[in-house]
């Protein structure tokens, strides 16, 4: 196996409109810098299959982008989308690259900015390449501590945005080490379920993920060494700010702060330090890429009539309105809504032991733990699973079927993607049916690293 890293920074110039705070974002653009994002590129080749993973420390991109970025590399290094996995770490205090919310509906995409993005990837990603070097791949898994539910049931079992300590979180943290032969580490991957919106305002920041990976790159004395991927952290945020009280007494997320986020990753980086000290064990690499879409089924959609009455009703949520209003405009064209919402599964196999699986989405920890206990360990084999969300170009809130009903922001927020209503029961079989291509993959024969499975 050969692996090499490379990183480079996409700091946005000021002036650059930000993603992850509606009404910040449509205020105004990025007026300092707490500190530098980056976009950090992982390459690793075994048997003739290679591996581009690649993480960014932006909100997340949309599929347009995702082709566009994948096209790009793809012609420049002679890869398929499928060897090319992006994450997005999600940090609320980057820049508007994805396509969301206000973004969906009011706002431009900074091209130019995109345009240097892309740049930093290629430039990355041939970099990463061109500095591979023979490596050895030890990994192991722990738990974290840093997510905290912000999905509290009412008496009517309705979902209200406030931290519940009894509440599923994803806590795993999966984590591979990238070592030369000589044992000098070349990149330390890593991943979390957890929201990078620990503070507002307008200045740029990599959230947690960039304090847990500065930690990690002293730990190792590899500056730029260290990768974050962002997990199934689609309805949690971080614990340290869920001891807030409003002013009744109940429980809700504070203001988050610099030392805040500082402190979650230090956190994190401990624990990952744990886990490379303590349970790491050395796996002998067998890659296998797979990229498949799925159609999750979408509520059937309203009435003109009734799309109009939602515009009129909507108030002072003019994100709502513009979607009613857009809807209208589409069936009075004569198009068709989408009865479906398509999302891709993007599967790495590192090793028969070790494997990232990422959704297309925002992914909650429901979803994660069903794709980390999908792969647990059979026998003394240890299993390493990375249950990713915020991958390519993501697409929508993927909840589990419970949340349907109990409502709330995952369930019910997919107006802000653009869609003309929510997704149906049964979420869980068809990522199931995802999981099992997935698996069939990768115990073929070998041929399916030179194919796209269908769903």
């Amino acid at each position: 196996m050969k692996a090499g890293f490379a990183r480079r920074k996409i700091t946005p110039p000021l002036g650059t409109r930000m993603a992850g705070w509606g009404a910040r974002d449509a205020a105004r653009g990025c007026e300092s810098v707490h500190d530098d994002l980056f976009l950090r590129a992982l390459y690793c080749e075994h048997g003739g299959e290679e591996l581009w993973i690649v993480g960014m420390d932006i909100l997340f991109l949309n599929r347009p982008q995702a082709d566009r970025f994948k096209g790009a590399l793809g012609r420049k290094l002679d890869a398929a989308p499928r060897q090319i996995l992006l994450n997005c770490s999600h940090t609320h205090s980057g820049p508007l690259v994805g396509v969301w919310g206000y973004a969906a509906y009011f706002l431009d995409t900074d091209s130019r900015y995109e345009d240097a993005l892309e740049v930093a990837l290629l430039d990355a990603a041939a970099d990463a390449k061109a500095s591979a070097r023979e490596a050895v791949l030890v990994a192991g898994s722990g738990r974290t501590r840093i997510p905290l539910s912000r999905r509290l049931l009412n008496d009517a079992g309705k979902a209200a945005f406030r931290p519940n300590p009894a509440g599923e979180i994803c806590d795993a943290l999966p984590v591979c080490l990238f070592q030369d032969r000589s044992g000098t580490p070349i990149s330390l991957v890593f991943s979390a379920s957890c929201h990078p919106s620990t503070v507002g305002g307008w200045a740029a920041s990599a959230d947690y993920p960039g304090a847990a990976m500065a930690a990690l790159d002293d730990y190792l004395k590899v500056p730029g060494g260290s990768l974050f991927l962002q997990g199934a952290g689609g309805d949690s945020k971080l614990r340290i700010i869920g001891d807030g009280k409003d002013a009744q007494g109940q429980a809700c997320w504070r203001a988050g702060t610099w030392e805040d986020s500082a402190a979650a990753g230090r956190q994190l980086a401990q624990e990952v330090i744990d886990v490379v000290e303590n349970g790491m064990a050395r796996v002998k690499p067998d890659f296998v890429s797979c990229l498949i879409d799925l159609d999750f089924p979408l509520e059937p959609p309203a009435t003109r009539e009734e799309y109009a009455a939602q515009a009129a009703a909507a108030g002072d949520n003019e994100i709502q309105r513009r979607w009613a209003e857009m809807q209208v405009e589409a069936l009075d064209r004569g198009d068709r809504l989408p009865t479906s919402a398509t999302v891709a599964l993007h599967g790495l196999r590192l090793a028969p032991e070790v494997r990232i699986v990422g959704v297309e989405a925002e992914t909650v920890a429901g979803i994660g733990n069903r794709i980390v206990s999908a792969f647990a360990a059979s026998g003394r084999r240890p299993s390493v699973t990375f249950p990713l969300g915020y991958i390519d170009g993501t697409r929508l809130y993927l909840p589990t079927t419970p949340m349907l009903a109990e409502g709330g922001y995952e369930a019910e927020s997919f107006y802000e993607y653009g869609y003309p209503s929510s997704l149906t029961p049964g979420i869980e079989a068809v990522l199931d049916r995802g999981l099992g291509e997935l698996r069939r993959a990768w115990v073929g024969d070998g041929d399916t690293k030179k194919k796209e499975p269908a769903a």
